[in-house]
């Protein structure tokens, strides 16, 4: 599936909205754009793949204005495909739980997560009770989640912001910018691991930004080494 793109500029879907969907293969190369007055129920797809073995790669989501009701992913997979090179850019409007660049919702899934990204521009992400609000890119399984970057300049985070996360495998050169006049209430993780290792992730905050909470450049809950990560604080 690849080469789709979805637009809505208005009106109500009670549902989800997807720039491409597959059942078993990849899903590359599509498009969501929402703006104007929209209000979308469900949650923002760029491209997405049920299952298989199919990449997620190339996918975009821009939100301009309007209301998601659920969270964003540009490449959501429930496969064992890597999934790559996707990309959110939030420029305003609220979302009511998680945005991510790339995401592996598969606890069983080997696959990588590498090279997505979101930017957080504005708007109003998450609330007090969804922790994961924004994460450059994020697995449920065992693979390495790796150089993914979340870039926040603008709006209000209710939770927290991750370069990377994986639940059983490595995390390492993921990034977070948190700048401008960014707001967010919770934890800041260039990197973060249930299970592996945390390796040359870095966090960076500028401007007048803010941090509720705590900043970590690299942290693991499990006994995966955590060394050369990096944490820069030149304002806030």
């Amino acid at each position: 599936v690849y080469g789709n793109t979805a637009t809505v500029n208005g009106g109500a879907i009670t549902g989800n909205a997807y720039g491409g969907y597959s059942v078993q293969g990849d899903a590359y190369d599509n498009n969501v754009f929402v703006g104007g007055a929209a209000s979308v129920g469900g949650t923002l797809y760029g491209g997405a793949a049920l299952g298989g073995d199919g990449d997620i790669s190339g996918n975009t989501v821009v939100m301009e204005s309007g209301t998601v009701g659920g969270g964003i992913a540009a490449g959501w997979s429930e496969g064992n495909g890597d999934v790559y090179n996707n990309s959110a850019v939030i420029e305003g409007g609220s979302v009511g739980t998680g945005v991510y660049g790339g995401l592996i919702n598969n606890a069983a899934s080997a696959g990588n997560v590498y090279g997505n990204t979101v930017t957080v521009l504005g708007g109003t992400l998450g609330s007090d009770t969804y922790i994961d609000t924004v994460s450059g890119g994020s697995t449920a399984g065992s693979g390495d989640v790796y150089d993914n970057t979340a870039i926040v300049s603008g709006g209000d985070i209710k939770g927290q912001v991750r370069g990377g996360y994986s639940a059983s495998g490595d995390v390492y050169g993921n990034s977070v910018f948190v700048d401008g006049a960014a707001k967010v209430d919770n934890n800041v993780y260039g990197g973060y691991a249930d299970a592996g290792a945390a390796w040359g992730n870095s966090v960076l905050v500028d401007g007048t930004a803010s941090v509720g909470d705590s900043v970590y450049g690299g942290a693991s809950l499990g006994n995966g080494a955590v060394y050369g990560n990096n944490v820069t604080m030149r304002a806030g």
